[in-house]
C-alpha cells in the first residue's frame, strides 16, 4: 500500500509516531519488512503504524526495539505513553481538520447548540463558563473559523439532530437564546443543512446517551462522539456503523424539518416574552 503524503506529526501524537518511525527507517535505508524484523513485527503492522491508521496501535515492545535500534532515549516508549494518556483536547482537536474537510456531517446534540451553528454571543457565554475570559478571544476567533466551512462555495451537507433540552436551556440569557434560535430558523432554509428536533414528548431515544458527531469524507468516515468519560474520535468500520445506526434511529424520533421549525419560533417567543 502506497504510503500516505499528509501525514502532519504536529496534528496528534499517532501521526508523530507515524512520522518519526518512517524517517528513521528511511535514514538508514531500512524497508518495512527490515524494520519489523528488528522490532518483532511483521512488514504489514510497520506499514500500517507509518499510515496512522487508527486500527493499529504501536506497541510498547515494539517502541522499545525502536528506540535500542536507533540509540534513542525513550523517544517512541514516551510518544506510545503519551498517546495512551491522551486527553479530550486531544481528540477533539484531531477531530477539527477531519470536521473541515468533510463532504457530509451528521450532527446528535443533547445540551448545547452544535458549535458549527452557535451565534457569537451564544458562543461567548458557554465559554465564559467552560474556560473563563483568558482564553475567549482565541476560542471565539476558532468557532468562527471553523463555521466558515457552512459559506464556502462547496459546502458539506449538514444534517442536525438537536434535543429539545438543547432549544429550552437557558445559556448567557433569554435575549441570547432568542438570538440563537432565529439564526437556527434562518439556517434551516439553506439547501445544504436540515434541522430537525426530537421532542420531549418521545421520552428516552438513542441519541440521549451522549452527543457525537459522523465526518464523511471522500476516502474514510470517521465519528467522534463526547460524553461524560471524554471524547473520542475514531474511523474503525464498526464503530462508525454503530453512531450511524444511532443517528438513524434517533432521526426517526425527530420531528420533521417544517414541525422542527414551527418549535423553534415557538420556543424562540417563549424566550421574547421572558426576555421582555
Amino acid at each position: 500500500m502506497a504510503q500516505r503524503q499528509d501525514i502532519d506529526p504536529d496534528r496528534s501524537i499517532r501521526e508523530r509516531i507515524a512520522h518519526d518511525l518512517r524517517f528513521f527507517r528511511e535514514r538508514d535505508g531500512l524497508s518495512q519488512s527490515d524494520l519489523g524484523a528488528r522490532i518483532g513485527a511483521v512488514k504489514q503492522y510497520v506499514s500500517a503504524i507509518e499510515r496512522a491508521d487508527p486500527k493499529f496501535n504501536l506497541q510498547t515492545d515494539h517502541a522499545r526495539h525502536a528506540d535500542e535500534l536507533w540509540g534513542l532515549p525513550n523517544h517512541f516508549q514516551r510518544l506510545v505513553k503519551a498517546s495512551r494518556e491522551r486527553s479530550d483536547e486531544d481528540w477533539y482537536a484531531e477531530h477539527l481538520p477531519l470536521e473541515a474537510k468533510a463532504d457530509e456531517l451528521f450532527v446528535a446534540q443533547l445540551g448545547l447548540m452544535p458549535g458549527l451553528l452557535q451565534t457569537e454571543d451564544y458562543a461567548r457565554a458557554v465559554m465564559l463558563k467552560a474556560t473563563g475570559p483568558a482564553s475567549l478571544d482565541q476560542g471565539l476567533a476558532e468557532r468562527i473559523e471553523r463555521q466558515k466551512i457552512l459559506s464556502r462555495p462547496k459546502p458539506p451537507l449538514l444534517w442536525v439532530l438537536l434535543d429539545e433540552a438543547a432549544l429550552r436551556r437557558v445559556v448567557g440569557s433569554p435575549a441570547i437564546m432568542r438570538g440563537q434560535l432565529e439564526r437556527l430558523v434562518e439556517l434551516s432554509y439553506h439547501p445544504n443543512l436540515s434541522v430537525r428536533v426530537v421532542p420531549f414528548t418521545v421520552g428516552w431515544h438513542p441519541g440521549v446517551t451522549s452527543s457525537f458527531k459522523i465526518m464523511k469524507l471522500r476516502d474514510k468516515t470517521h465519528a467522534y462522539s463526547e460524553t461524560t468519560g471524554g471524547g473520542r474520535l475514531t474511523s474503525r468500520l464498526d464503530e462508525v456503523r454503530h453512531f450511524e445506526l444511532r443517528f438513524r434511529r434517533t432521526g426517526e424520533d425527530a420531528l420533521n424539518r417544517d414541525d422542527s421549525r414551527s418549535l423553534l419560533n415557538a420556543i424562540a417567543e417563549g424566550f421574547k416574552s421572558t426576555w421582555n
